[in-house]
């Protein structure tokens, strides 16, 4: 065998298809997008409750305050209507 020989025998197609995976990764990009648009849109629904219940909690302790600064003592959940009606 003589060198010429041997390298004929390992020549290799080198074309490179440079759309392989192409389909793959579009699909994988496009997943990650929609799940990065659906997160951001939870956080932002959860910010909007945490104000929400941070707004709830604010509006039952100035209840109570009330209540208190009445001469009442609020124990109990429907006390604090009763009260406050009895000392309005």
């Amino acid at each position: 065998m003589s060198v010429g020989e041997s390298s004929k025998k390992h020549d290799v197609d080198h074309s490179v298809n440079l759309d392989a995976g192409s389909e793959l990764l579009h699909h994988f990009h496009t997943e990650w997008e929609e799940v990065h648009r659906l997160a951001e849109e939870n956080a932002a629904k959860a910010q909007v409750r945490q104000e929400l219940f941070l707004s709830f909690l604010l509006f039952d302790q100035l209840k109570h305050l009330l209540v208190i600064s009445n001469g009442g003592l609020c124990v109990g959940a429907g006390c604090c209507n009763r009260q406050t009606s009895q000392h309005l």
